[in-house]
């Protein structure tokens, strides 16, 4: 998928923020990953099938 690199950085961007205790920071960047997945769904409904929220809390823990 062509935007897989936007999630990758978003993710790394949270758990970056979240390891050096920037709470807020991790929070808004969850609202643009969350954000990014719904504007990519937007653009390809294929992706709907192999792109969710859930992937990139997943991602996360």
């Amino acid at each position: 998928m062509k935007h897989d690199w936007l999630i990758s950085v978003l993710v790394d961007l949270i758990k970056f923020a979240d390891s050096n205790n920037f709470p807020m920071l991790a929070q808004q960047l969850e609202y643009a990953s969350i954000q990014a997945v719904s504007e990519i769904v937007r653009q390809d409904n294929d992706t709907l099938e192999t792109l969710s929220v859930a992937d990139i809390r997943d991602t996360l823990e």
